[in-house]
């Protein structure tokens, strides 16, 4: 298991509006989805998003605008998992057959899941 602690106390600030379903944070940091993607919200409902649809960001952006990211981990079995305050989780699962989801950091930081679920890690100019 994979923690990415440079994305604690991050605040999401920014959810697009084009595929692949795309969040960023204030303090650089990108997260790509093209895999599923499921957030469950602060009274425990569920939602699930193919990385191509294009009312994931609709339906997101109130849920995930403005919270502040607790906890990043990268593992078996719900891929990437991000914990925000107030009880609101996303994960993004791996695929079998493309790069399920890309995290990239301001200094050049890339976290990436491979096809199959293997994540490859490339520190940038300051280490994960």
């Amino acid at each position: 298991m994979l923690r990415i602690v440079e994305l604690n106390d991050q605040v999401i600030n920014e959810i697009s509006w084009k595929v692949p379903l795309e969040l960023r944070t204030g303090g650089g940091w990108t997260l790509d989805i093209e895999s599923e993607v499921a957030v469950t919200d602060v009274e425990g409902d569920r939602f699930e998003f193919s990385g191509d649809d294009r009312a994931a960001p609709r339906v997101l952006k109130p849920e995930l605008s403005g919270r502040i990211i607790e906890e990043a981990v990268v593992g078996a079995p719900t891929g990437l998992r991000l914990d925000f305050t107030g009880g609101v989780q996303l994960t993004a699962p791996s695929a079998p057959d493309f790069e399920a989801w890309r995290l990239t950091g301001p200094d050049g930081q890339r976290i990436v899941c491979l096809p199959g679920g293997e994540v490859s890690v490339q520190a940038g100019r300051r280490p994960i």
